[in-house]
């Protein structure tokens, strides 16, 4: 048996050292089907000697991946090729195997994706359909009015196969629509629904739109013209959004060169969210920049749109213009695009800002205390903190396979993105953006690796100061502090540029150090590392001697850089009762917080006040474990504590997930040494690759000599189906195993948990044991289209869940049928909320009474994603 692995990796070796200077020639002719959902037609191609190996990108979308639950694997699409033929029409044998390259995940993954023809004839005609996927996303999407394909949806010759990168070549496109649809390419409209790429290109990205759903706002530009396809309606924001890309593009042809494309598409995706995906001469654009971007303050999203858009325009140099290997050196493609994007933003717009804190609007103050960046080098912190608070370590030029899936942005996007502007402090903006200018000059059309920016570096930085940006894994920790009478710069042992600044009783001093430093203290007042947030450093709060601190809510000071000192307030209401609360602390984010606490009880029976006092601390070391503590002169003594096992998950892609999915938590309260409560409990989390979730408790308590033993468990299950609906089964069991006094599951705490009304008496309640179970399904529906409700939220779809319930204790058994409701909605951001209505009801078995039940909930999530995913 011939090892066909082997000699495919083989076969590259020999041909990929002369792959760029070659090209092969495409000739496409399709037909588009919305009804079937497909693009049908061939492709002849024109080999320059190369070998006859084709990649079907859709197929590495097209098996199922047995390491996820289907919930989670719902993106299919597919290739399938009908026949390939010689220039005379004579059928060619040929061979559909499975990529070689195992940093696309496993077999599944790969099945099927590359195509070997047994041909010595340079002209190869290959009949294909290629379906798109029935889920709504953001790529390869389609949404009713809406179909897009960003890379490779027909076969496309390569050399390559060692990894994901893809091959150049030149090619026309004929398509046949239906009526009322228009084809957006990324290429030189011919006329007559004929496209051409403008020199060699790396794909053809193909977007379909009905025309009557559709509008296009159209600018001329000094480098390329613009052109913003975007839903009737939404002109306004199109404007603006063209506006900001012409003078993106101007910016960066003048100083990376000029692009080869006449016409810069843009092209509003209906999928909500904030993101960009970049393609030859096109970018898609997330529907939360266009349809929600001016929610509660128009003009508010502003900055966070120029700057997506800058990084998508950015990818027509570097990722596009220039190629990478995406699973062996995407930061080249992602990490200087954010770095672009970075520059353009402060260039052209003027001043670095997450969104417009300038809005002559009340709301702004409202969207500010929710905690949202001010900054984008703050956003930016956040990703660098949440490296060190999870205990993820990659170098910026790791593979895939060495990245955590969920910290791919943190590493190859914002950590890259920190190292060249580090490079910009040691050898200046300029140089490095010559740098850049000539790598896209070398370089365009073909390859780039880590190798070849290093060795452009090598001319202006030390080998060694180049390796440890790159290629070092550890976390990054720079401080300042004094010893025996200096003032010591302390970079850990790396050798990475770092700007200094010292402050004396005369002068101020900037300079960039690249090890540790060592200084006199006489006459220095203060100095700072990284002032302006260059580094990927992890830890902020020891860049400042002496330390900084800042009063809460004070914005001239992050919390990132001074520990924060606060004075809080507050007032409360129970039953019979009114309560005053104060609360003074010192914090360092998001480590710790210490503070002093006091409350003041009012009681109207009594007409009496009681006074308590007490202290509050907390401690968060890493995302895994918190631990909270709080003792007050009253209530007794409360501690808090939850940990979490941190586990790689293997997901059968390019990369593992890094996250926990086993954790315990445990809570004490005392009271006094007769009053006392312990809780612990357990969780299992496999819903990803299994859909099943387990946890169990344990509680024991006593109070003035009785005490009381619950155990409790539940678990939900959701079937491996694949289907549009959503089958699931939960339950939960709670018990008392010992009691000595009244029973401690009590009316208060079931009806805290299960809202029947008031028709179902209490005594129903008092129980030893509790047994509640669903059956049901669930399923989500999406609208391609939102719109908006006055201006303060976006509806965008509407889930339903019908269950079948049974409820059961020592004094009652209900069985009752349940069905919620739940509409999904988007706010400022494109943040989703879900806002479910639950109605249920009830049979008391043995009575002839009905019980309704009725809930309402809420939740509330992120959807801000940048850059190509």
């Amino acid at each position: 048996m011939i090892d066909l692995r082997r000699g495919l990796l083989v076969l590259i070796a020999i041909i990929v050292v002369t792959s760029s200077l070659m090209g092969a020639i495409y000739d496409i002719q399709v037909a588009f089907n919305p009804q079937k959902m497909t693009i049908e037609g061939s492709v002849r191609v024109t080999l320059d000697e190369e070998e006859p190996i084709f990649l079907l990108w859709p197929n590495l979308s097209r098996s199922d991946n047995p390491f996820l639950h289907s919930l989670f694997d719902t993106h299919r699409t597919a290739i399938d090729i009908l026949g390939v033929y010689d220039a005379e029409g004579n059928e060619l044998h040929y061979k559909i195997t499975n990529h070689p390259s195992e940093l696309l995940g496993s077999d599944e993954t790969r099945r099927d994706a590359v195509m070997i023809v047994d041909t010595q004839n340079n002209e190869i005609t290959i009949d294909f359909i290629t379906l798109f996927s029935k889920s709504f996303d953001m790529e390869e999407s389609s949404a009713g009015d809406f179909f897009a394909w960003r890379f490779c949806w027909y076969p496309v010759h390569t050399s390559y196969l060692d990894g994901l990168a893809l091959t150049a070549h030149e090619w026309t496109l004929s398509i046949d629509l239906p009526d009322k649809w228009k084809a957006v390419v990324g290429g030189s409209d011919q006329g007559d629904a004929r496209w051409s790429s403008q020199g060699k290109s790396f794909s053809s990205p193909l977007v379909l739109l009905r025309e009557d759903q559709y509008s296009v706002f159209s600018i001329s530009g000094k480098s390329s013209d613009i052109e913003i396809y975007h839903r009737k309606g939404q002109g306004k924001v199109a404007a603006a959004m063209a506006a900001h890309a012409t003078n993106i593009l101007n910016f960066f042809s003048n100083t990376l060169g000029p692009l080869p494309h006449e016409t810069v598409r843009i092209v509003q995706n209906p999928y909500p969210g904030i993101y960009g995906l970049a393609g030859e001469g096109l970018l898609i654009i997330g529907d939360g920049l266009f349809t929600t971007s001016d929610l509660w303050v128009p003009g508010l999203l502003d900055p966070l749109s120029f700057y997506l858009v800058a990084h998508e325009i950015a990818h027509l140099w570097f990722g596009i213009g220039v190629g990478v290997d995406f699973l062996r050196d995407d930061f080249l493609s992602e990490g200087t695009a954010e770095y672009l994007a970075h520059v353009a933003l402060l260039e052209i717009y003027g001043e670095d800002v997450f969104l417009n804190w300038r809005a002559p609007d009340i709301m702004v103050a409202f969207v500010e205390s929710f905690g949202v960046p001010g900054t984008f080098r703050e956003a930016d912190q956040y990703n660098i903190l949440d490296l060190s608070y999870a205990g993820v370590a990659a170098a910026i030029d790791s593979t895939s396979e060495e990245v955590p899936a969920n910290f791919k942005q943190h590493i190859h996007y914002t950590k890259a993105k920190r190292a060249f502007l580090m490079l910009e402090d040691l050898i200046s903006r300029e140089t490095l953006m010559g740098i850049l200018k000539e790598l896209y000059s070398e370089k365009q059309k073909s390859h780039i690796t880590g190798e070849d920016l290093y060795r452009s570096l090598h001319e202006h930085a030390d080998e060694h100061v180049i390796d440890d940006l790159f290629k070092n894994p550890e976390g990054f920790d720079a401080s300042v502090y004094t010893d025996s009478g200096n003032i010591v710069v302390d970079l850990g042992g790396r050798t990475v540029p770092v700007r200094v600044i010292v402050e004396d009783e005369d002068s101020t001093t900037s300079y960039v150090v690249t090890e540790t430093t060592v200084f006199p203290r006489d006459g220095v007042k203060k100095v700072t590392i990284d002032p302006d947030w260059h580094s990927f450093d992890l830890n902020r709060h020891n860049n400042h001697w002496p330390r900084l601190f800042r009063i809460a809510g004070d914005d001239e000071v992050s919390k990132f850089d001074a520990y924060t000192l606060g004075l809080e307030a507050g007032v409360g209401f129970g039953e019979g009762m009114a309560y005053a609360d104060g609360l003074v602390y010192v914090a360092q984010f998001p480590y710790w917080n210490f503070g002093l606490t006091s409350r003041q009880y009012f009681f109207s029976e009594e007409g009496s006040f009681v006074n308590s006092y007490g202290l509050m601390a907390r401690y968060a070391p890493t995302s895994y474990l918190d631990i909270a503590l709080r003792i007050d002169s009253v209530s007794g003594l409360e501690v808090d504590l939850s940990l979490w096992f941190p586990e790689a998950v293997d997901i059968g892609l390019s990369s593992q997930l890094y996250a926990p999915r086993k954790g315990l938590y445990v809570l004490g309260v005392l009271r006094d040494l007769d009053s006392y409560l312990v809780l612990g409990g357990i969780n299992f989390d496999n819903l990803l690759r299994r859909g099943v979730y387990l946890a169990a408790e344990y509680g024991y308590l006593r109070d003035n000599g009785l005490q009381s033993h619950l155990v409790g468990a539940m678990g939900a299950y959701f079937p491996d189906t694949g289907w549009s609906f959503t089958p699931h089964i939960s339950g939960i069991h709670l018990m008392e195993i010992y009691s000595s006094g009244t029973q401690s599951i009590t009316d208060s705490y079931l009806r805290a948990i299960y809202p029947l009304t008031t028709n179902v008496s209490n005594e129903y309640w008092r129980t030893s044991h509790l047994t509640d179970v669903s059956v049901g399904f669930s399923y989500m529906s999406y609208l391609s289209r939102r719109f908006n409700l006055f201006n303060l939220v976006s509806f965008g779809g509407m889930g339903i869940s019908i269950e079948a319930n049974y409820i059961g204790s020592s004094n009652m058994n209900a069985i009752g049928a349940v069905i919620t409701l739940v509409p999904r909605f988007y706010i400022i951001t494109d943040a989703p909320v879900s806002a479910g209505v639950m109605i249920g009801v009830y049979s008391l078995l043995g009575e002839r009474r009905l019980a309704l039940s009725l809930d309402f909930g809420m939740s509330f999530g992120s959807s801000i994603f940048f850059g190509v995913r």
